[in-house]
């Protein structure tokens, strides 16, 4: 029931916690971008000490930062191997990190 006179107290936004931003802009980063990633260089681009990233990505999270950009890394592969039946497993994991190569398969 709304009184005359009084307003709706609008609710507060829920500010996010550093790894939470950390897990969006990952998230909404191009293929591009993704590829090239580290955490090294996303505690240089946060301005913040990559051990102290790491621990509390870790503490909240429950998996490393670096176990998350593999992750991601790993998943957008598979996604280009299952959209585009033609390329190649080598020439997708070169486009994300040459190490995944090891990693994907064609099943």
């Amino acid at each position: 029931m709304i009184m005359e006179g009084h307003s709706n107290p609008k609710p507060k936004k829920r500010q996010l916690s550093l790894p939470d931003k950390i897990v969006q802009q990952v998230l909404t980063m191009s293929d591009t971008n993704i590829s090239v990633l580290t955490v090294t260089k996303l505690a240089r681009a946060l301005e913040i000490d990559r051990s102290k990233l790491s621990r509390a990505f870790s503490k909240q999270k429950g998996m490393t930062l670096e176990a998350f950009i593999l992750k991601e890394k790993m998943f957008r592969a598979a996604f280009l191997l299952l959209a585009y039946r033609d390329m190649r497993v080598k020439e997708v994991a070169e486009r994300f990190d040459s190490h995944l190569a090891r990693d994907l398969t064609r099943g």
